[in-house]
């Protein structure tokens, strides 16, 4: 203690020898010395350390529904259910969100080089949640081939499951080894092995038609899961589910104790017992799209392995047009599909392997426009915008030149003018001679409407310029009408023929611009959509 006193004494004079200045830099550095210190003792300490969670625990979730049947064959179309159902019960395969891919899960896959055969093992010492060391319950072949051949069984109450096992032959190889074999090569088929495996004992003597109505096993279910059912309790406010941790010779290993779900029949009943939940599944959303969150809880958005998509039927004609897919493929807006139903992600499933670089997978109106012109499909706006455009293509080349469209009643005649540079005198239009002026170096020729030799008709008409020895020197594509509401249509689709055309060069501003889903026919004159 002497020795301490001594120590800050000496200390102090010390600091007393230096000027005041002085005194206060010292200790300007003197702080900035022990929070630089502080800092890099806290940097070391999170560099350093690694946070593992506990085991143990309680973890409640409040979500909106109704509770239905918990039962794997019939949980697709059910939010609540399908939380529950993925903890209870495990499949063959599932799929990893980290890696994106399907995986081993209570089974080992291996498929056929041709991808028609898919041989699954079992792993050892699988159990069902109701096995105990006086009666135990494995899982084995026969539950698995229950489990998919149910499927298959014209009466099952579940039409999309069954579509997806339509022509698969299900084996059984040995007690713990399953074959499917497939009619036509499927790479995507280890999808389907994730569908959770169902017990066979607790179906027995129950028809495949009623199995949607087994009550007694959807409120009780057992299965080889993570969790294992525990109880079900109604209350005034909800219905509870409580989920226990469920040892399995399996990882990921789960931290959790138990988990409690609590279904609300409405986000109001649902907030009037928010102080008793950890978190709530699927908030509701406002007006603006941003999610309704309660106070003291944070809004965290997420994505699952759940995909709404389109599958083409390529036995059917029409489709076998692979213009026509890749037109409708790149004019899809997945990101407005996405926004209409207040959604963020857009989520191509990487199931299909698809690379979103790839041009061919990116929303463009303008190469899906170029596609759809190609391919064999005829809409009425298409079939005539195609028309056009062959028509103008064609009048554009060539000394012939006027407007395409013409209002002229009958008995009066159309002046068709032209330079002498391009054909010789003694050539006809319509076979009617041309008369130079020789000053001007021009020609002209008076068209008439009123029948006879070289007269225009009402209608399409197609005028040919020959030369003296009747060659082809330039034909053009000519409209005639009496009737002025057709020709003002005509005139107003000539205008939008002209934008079309401005538009597909990139010669007008983007919000100029416009596309044949921009167009429609009306009484057979293209129009644009408001």
């Amino acid at each position: 203690m002497g020795n301490l006193r001594y120590t800050l004494q000496s200390m102090f004079r010390v600091f007393r020898v230096f000027a005041k200045h002085e005194r206060t830099i010292l200790l300007l550095f003197l702080v900035l010395f022990f929070l630089s210190a502080a800092v890099l003792l806290r940097r070391f300490y999170v560099e350093s350390t690694v946070l593992v969670p506990d085991r143990g625990g309680t973890y409640i979730e409040g979500s909106i529904g109704e509770l239905q049947p918990l039962i794997p064959w019939f949980t697709v179309t059910n939010d609540v259910n399908r939380d529950i159902v993925s903890l209870v019960f495990a499949g063959l395969q599932k799929y990893n969100p980290e890696t994106r891919k399907v995986e081993d899960d209570l089974g080992v896959l291996e498929v056929s080089q041709d991808n028609k055969v898919y041989t699954v093992r079992l792993r050892e010492n699988l159990e069902w949640h109701d096995a105990t060391p006086e009666h135990p319950h494995p899982v084995t072949a026969d539950d698995v081939l229950f489990t998919f051949q149910s499927l298959q069984d014209p009466d099952f109450p579940n039409s999309l499951l069954h579509q997806n096992f339509l022509g698969v032959t299900i084996e059984k190889v040995d007690e713990r080894t399953v074959k499917f074999s497939l009619e036509k090569p499927y790479r995507f088929f280890a999808s389907n092995l994730t569908l959770g495996l169902v017990p066979r004992e607790p179906f027995e003597g129950v028809p495949v038609g009623k199995f949607d109505q087994a009550l007694d096993f959807g409120f009780e279910p057992v299965g080889a899961g993570p969790y294992a059912f525990r109880g079900l309790v109604q209350t005034d406010l909800s219905v509870e589910i409580t989920l226990e941790r469920f040892s399995r010779p399996l990882e990921p290993f789960y931290h959790l104790e138990r988990v409690i779900f609590r279904v609300f029949p409405d986000y109001n009943t649902l907030l009037s017992d928010i102080r008793n939940l950890d978190g709530v599944r699927l908030v509701p959303r406002n007006e603006k799209g941003e999610p309704v969150v309660p106070r003291s809880f944070q809004a965290v958005n997420y994505t699952l392995p759940q995909y709404v998509a389109l599958f083409f039927n390529l036995d059917r004609e029409i489709l076998s047009d692979r213009e026509l897919r890749l037109g409708l493929q790149l004019g899809t807006n997945k990101q407005a599909i996405v926004s209409a139903v207040n959604e963020i992600v857009v989520t191509d499933t990487p199931l299909l392997e698809i690379d979103n670089a790839d041009w061919r997978y990116q929303f463009d109106p303008l190469l899906a426009q170029g596609a759809l012109f190609s391919s064999d499909w005829h809409l009425p706006e298409k079939v005539r915008l195609q028309r056009l455009l062959e028509l103008w293509e064609a009048n554009s080349v060539g000394p012939l030149s006027m407007e395409p469209i013409v209002y002229l009643d009958t008995g009066a005649s159309l002046i068709v003018t032209g330079s002498l540079l391009d054909v010789q005198i003694g050539a006809k239009l319509n076979d009617i001679p041309i008369e130079a002026a020789t000053q001007t170096g021009t020609w002209r020729v008076a068209l008439p409407t009123h029948g006879g030799t070289g007269s225009i008709r009402l209608g399409n008409n197609l005028l040919r310029l020959e030369d003296p020895k009747k060659g082809i020197v330039d034909s053009f594509y000519l409209w005639r009408t009496t009737n002025p509401r057709d020709y003002k249509l005509a005139s107003l689709e000539q205008k939008l023929l002209e934008q079309f055309i401005a538009s597909r060069a990139e010669i007008l501003p983007p919000e100029e611009r416009i596309m044949v889903s921009d167009l429609y026919l009306e009484k057979g004159f293209l129009r644009r959509r408001l």
